[in-house]
């Protein structure tokens, strides 16, 4: 799987923390991950990043209709 960090949100703009949410890019076949504070898979920490998922050859992503309540 190939991630790419769009980029990162600051505390409190975040998913509720230790979640992820995951979206499917509607300009794609990849999906938009945004992933709330303390989050970490594989030696990275990825506590507010925005990633585009399976980037694929056309690196388009749409955040239309993306909407989350944000952590507190």
């Amino acid at each position: 799987v190939s991630r790419a960090i769009v980029f990162k949100l600051p505390p409190g703009f975040r998913p509720a923390a230790k979640t992820s949410l995951t979206f499917p890019n509607l300009e794609g076949e990849q999906s938009i991950s945004i992933v709330g504070s303390g989050v970490s898979g594989g030696g990275q920490d990825f506590s507010g990043d925005v990633l585009l998922i399976n980037g694929g050859s056309d690196n388009l992503a749409s955040f239309n209709g993306i909407t989350f309540r944000a952590e507190s």
